[in-house]
């Protein structure tokens, strides 16, 4: 297993498409951060008694920014998805799979090896996304005051982040076990984003249906309740797809 895992690293890291997919991710974050901490930032405030609201311009510092793109991960996820192409997809889009399995590999172990290695690279990419926007941030308007329980409420924030992450996984390699096309995980993407809000523009009243957009932002992490319910909407989705995943590539005829 450890070998597989390593032999999928070392052929990642020796991709063309790989370092390419990094390099627009790291561009796209560069872009991102850097327009919004040199922006500024309307915070409406009313007046008690009157219907009277104020603009006042705020500054992101290197805390906001850790508040602001903890629950803004869609780049991330997105350029996660392209990594599971390169990884899974062009495996057995050009049936590559046949080779692992003949020398002995499991096709237990290449599922787990393959999923293993996509959450890996976009647990990375998140410490990059955070990283450089922390740094940036700070740099430019200072690191800021953070307020009572942030940093529990931020490590919240990142770990249902990455459960949701997993979840995406889940979704895109049971669209390529099922058909082996790359051009329907970014279909799926694309649709499975708007099909997943629409309970929630329908029905918003049903809480259940708030989680299934699998979005989450920091503001959702002061509530127990609503990280339980969050996560465990997110854990239900990976589990049924990747399960669904192996079972069907367990049982695909070679």
């Amino acid at each position: 297993m450890i070998q597989t895992i390593r032999a999928d690293f070392y052929r990642l890291f020796h991709s063309k498409g790989f370092w390419i997919t990094e390099f627009v991710l790291l561009a796209n974050i560069l872009i991102g951060v850097l327009y919004k901490v040199t922006s500024r930032f309307g915070t409406s405030i009313s007046t008690d008694g009157q219907n009277i609201t104020q603009q006042v311009p705020v500054k992101m510092t290197g805390i906001n920014a850790l508040a602001h793109f903890s629950g803004n991960s869609d780049s991330i996820i997105f350029f996660t998805l392209i990594v599971v192409c390169l990884l899974l997809g062009v495996d057995l889009s050009r049936k590559l799979y046949k080779n692992s399995l003949a020398h002995g590999i499991s096709r237990t172990e290449f599922f787990l090896s393959k999923t293993l290695v996509s959450f890996v690279v976009a647990i990375f990419q998140f410490i990059v996304l955070l990283g450089l926007s922390f740094i940036i941030a700070s740099s430019i308007n200072g690191i800021g005051t953070a307020p009572t329980g942030f940093f529990g409420q931020f490590l919240l924030t990142i770990l249902v982040q990455l459960i949701i992450t997993i979840a995406w996984i889940g979704i895109v390699s049971f669209v390529l076990y099922l058909n082996h096309s790359i051009a329907a995980v970014f279909v799926t993407y694309f649709i499975g984003s708007a099909l997943l809000a629409f309970p929630v523009l329908l029905y918003p009243h049903i809480e259940l249906y708030r989680y299934l957009t699998l979005r989450f932002g920091i503001e959702m992490a002061t509530d127990p309740a609503v990280v339980l319910q969050a996560s465990l909407v997110a854990i239900g989705i990976a589990v049924f797809f990747l399960g669904n995943s192996l079972l069907i590539f367990k049982k695909k005829d070679l």
